[in-house]
């Protein structure tokens, strides 16, 4: 369930009782963490992913500037789709059939040179309780609130926001916490 859900999310799920029994745990042997600033999707959380209960969920997306163009218009797991399948375009793997379906597609793609970041699609579903670990998150939900629910189901350049982001890098993969919501687009 909590797969790929940032740290400071599930404590602050943790801390208000919406989960139990959370324990942290150091970052893998030879990650390397910085900060860095630059552009968040936000959308809705796809239905399959949406939480029972919860009011507020929302989802940010992290996607590598080269792909960018591409996701555009494309719903998010339109886009996770269309990534993942670049990734593995080259590296003699398995094709999935999704794969096979978007071969044109990934065909005119340009490959990610060794130091993209991020290397892959990040998404993380936030609730409410991530105002207490979040900087300025209050000023996003208004913001969300604000706007037909329509216009987050589909990846779109107006409904970006810039955010103070901790990167955790792994030889194997990159993971993303949002740490403060720098600027929202305006209304």
């Amino acid at each position: 369930m909590f797969l790929g859900t940032p740290l400071r999310t599930i404590a602050a799920m943790a801390a208000t009782g919406l989960i139990a029994g959370w324990v942290g745990s150091a970052p893998p042997q030879g990650a390397e963490t910085r900060q860095i600033v630059d552009f968040l999707y936000l959308q809705n959380v796809p239905a399959a992913w949406r939480a029972k209960g919860e009011e507020l969920q929302l989802d940010l997306l992290w996607i590598p500037l080269p792909t960018q163009k591409y996701c555009v218009g494309k719903t998010t797991q339109q886009c996770i789709d269309l990534e993942y399948c670049l990734r593995i375009r080259d590296s003699g793997s398995y094709q999935p059939p999704s794969c096979q379906a978007l071969k044109e597609t990934v065909a005119r793609m340009p490959g990610y040179p060794p130091d993209i970041c991020p290397r892959r699609v990040g998404s993380h579903v936030y609730y409410r309780a991530a105002r207490n670990v979040i900087g300025n998150f209050d000023e996003l939900v208004t913001y969300f609130n604000s706007r037909p629910k329509a216009a987050f189901d589909r990846l779109s350049m107006r409904e970006r926001i810039k955010a103070k982001i901790e990167l955790t890098r792994t030889p194997d993969d990159d993971q993303f916490e949002v740490l403060e919501v720098l600027e929202v687009p305006a209304r």
